[in-house]
């Protein structure tokens, strides 16, 4: 910050002033102080001439608020806050001379009161509010200015030249321009930044030594100490949540987890989390965005990722909106090697909007991906879900369905089929168009617009699968059949063709005239080979049957394999029986 010198017409002779680091009496002898610290960046001071009688100063409604300072400071600071300040005083008739570059408008009292009986020697002063522009400390008839020359500074003041004494200290926030009817809220801080603050009993240790095999659930309290606070205070970052000063969990990296992550589970209000590294001669605070982890695909918009080579002594915090009714937040703590559960369920409480009813806010650790009907494991998992998802997390069509309303999300259902009125669905992600997963696996889109948190009257649940796509293909089949048994006689099939083949064709194979080149093989297309190839053709035939015979046969297996699971999904429907009103 810009030291700012303060050049006053003084009444009385003889009076000490700070000036440039060094300490003058004005009309006596000199004496010259050391110049002060760099990091302590104190400002000029200048004696204070009493405030002019005349133009009495506007009244101030607000009672100065008081610091005591009794014990030795720490980086947790010391914070008064005062409300409605209007900064309508004059701030030569308030301080008593000339105010620089600070501005000329001051509260017409101060602020705040900083009561020392010990001095902190390294005690800072931070005023924040109105402009910033900067402030006055006045104690008896010496003060001192800070002032600001940047956007987004808060002014700081550190040790004075003579160090801090017994007394009081009282502060003026200080503006180039504010209206004279604006009230403001002033917070001002008092600390030592060097100094920082072991953590309480309230922290809660947890050590981590090994890979985990399975989330870990970490439940945290809500600190009722907690405070929405400005970055400089709460943390790089961490200014739209309140916070405790401390951390909630003192969190021990034992040794390199690869893919290590803590992430909040689902609530009504956002959470933030903030990671700080434990370090007795630095306090950093910073609460870092989410980005893409590893593990369920709930993802919240604060969690707190390590680095593969990560390990050491961290401080984890739990952030909420200042008015936020949460008495608790549950953490889940993962790594790349971590197996989820997809049913585990950690519902909402309370009445539901749409967006809130999707799947990932009541099943955290489920991924999204699985629900599909691409394999057998994952229609099983949809019907599980359907049976374990809570009536309050259902939606409802408000009409039958049909295709300006409603658009299949993959081919596996047949044209045509879509969910009929109140029937109850599972909403995987909410927008303009929602997209849904019904008790039968079929996944649509529908809009918003037409889905009903409640059914008008009894919930209809489906009655039988909605059919699948007659054109699916063998391989998409087999991968949805209850068991194997059918897919090893179609395998088994196909490879007695292929072992005739390949057979078969052999000697053909040896009279054909291959070249090489480089690594490339050419055969050489030419009348003989052509003759080999259709005698080669005839002799398939005649031993292994026909391609078309062989084509005919593996679509009978498809149609076998269809029907078969169409017939397990009717056994699946009945898995998933939802909980509807």
């Amino acid at each position: 910050m810009r030291k700012e010198l303060l050049l006053l017409s003084l009444a009385a002779c003889g009076l000490k002033v700070n000036i440039n680091g060094k300490t003058h009496t004005l009309g006596g002898s000199q004496e010259t102080a050391q110049a002060p610290a760099p990091a302590a960046a104190p400002t000029h001071t200048s004696p204070g001439a009493a405030a002019q009688p005349d133009a009495p100063q506007p009244a101030a409604n607000y009672t100065p608020a008081q610091i005591a300072v009794h014990e030795a400071l720490t980086a947790t600071p010391l914070i008064a806050d005062v409300q409605g300040v209007a900064l309508d005083g004059s701030f030569r008739k308030t301080i008593g001379g000339d105010s620089g570059d600070c501005g000329s408008q001051v509260s017409p009292k101060p602020v705040a009161v900083v009561n020392i009986d010990k001095p902190s020697p390294n005690m800072h002063i931070a005023v924040h509010g109105a402009r910033d522009d900067g402030f006055v400390l006045k104690r008896g008839n010496l003060f001192w200015t800070m002032c600001t020359d940047s956007i987004g500074q808060v002014p700081t003041m550190g040790p004075p030249k003579e160090g801090w004494q017994p007394g009081a200290y009282e502060v003026y926030p200080v503006t180039r321009y504010a209206s004279k009817d604006e009230g403001f809220h002033i917070e001002v801080a008092v600390y030592d930044p060097d100094n920082v603050a072991p953590w309480s009993s309230k922290v809660r240790a947890i050590k981590l030594d090994h890979k985990l095999t399975a989330p870990m659930l970490v439940e945290v309290p809500v600190r009722a100490d907690r405070q929405q606070r400005r970055e400089g205070l709460s943390g790089d970052g961490c200014s739209k949540a309140a916070f405790a000063f401390e951390p909630d969990i003192s969190f021990t990296i034992a040794r390199p987890i690869p893919g290590l992550v803590i992430r909040p589970l689902p609530s009504k209000t956002p959470v933030t989390l903030r990671l700080e590294h434990k370090d007795d001669k630095r306090a950093r605070k910073f609460c870092p965005s989410r980005r893409e982890s590893g593990g369920s695909r709930w993802m919240p918009e604060s969690e707190v990722s390590f680095g593969s080579e990560d390990e050491g002594l961290y401080g984890i915090s739990v952030g909420l909106p200042a008015g936020a009714s949460e008495d608790k937040i549950t953490l889940m703590i993962f790594d790349q090697s971590t197996q989820f559960d997809a049913l585990a369920l950690a519902p909402l409480t309370g009445p539901l909007d749409l967006s809130h009813r999707a799947l990932p806010w009541h099943f955290p650790q489920l991924n999204l991906e699985d629900i599909n009907l691409d394999k057998r494991v994952h229609a099983e998992l949809i019907a599980k879900l359907f049976a374990a998802a809570p009536a309050g997390i259902f939606v409802y069509p408000d009409l039958d369905l049909d295709g300006d309303l409603a658009r299949p999300a993959n081919g596996m259902g047949e044209p045509g089929n879509f969910p009929k009125k109140n029937e109850p669905l599972l909403v995987e992600s909410a927008g303009d168009h929602v997209r849904v997963v019904a008790a039968d696996g079929l996944e649509f889109d529908i809009k918003a617009t037409h889905l009903k948190l409640e059914p008008e009257g009894a919930a209809a649940p489906l009655a039988a699968p909605r059919p699948l796509n007659k054109k699916l293909e063998l391989g998409t089949l087999e991968q949805l059949a209850p068991d194997n048994k059918l897919a090893k006689e179609i395998d088994s099939y196909e490879k007695r063709h292929d072992a005739c083949v390949d057979r078969v064709a052999a000697p053909y194979d040896r009279q054909i005239t291959t070249v090489y080149v480089g690594n490339e093989a050419i055969t050489v297309d030419d009348a003989h080979t052509r003759n080999v190839r259709d005698a080669e053709d005839r002799a398939i035939i005649a031993s292994c049957g026909s391609r078309e015979s062989f084509e005919k046969q593996i679509e009978a297996y498809r149609q076998k394999m269809l029907a078969q699971v169409e017939k397990s999904r009717v056994a699946l429907l009945q898995t998933a029986k939802p909980h509807t009103p």
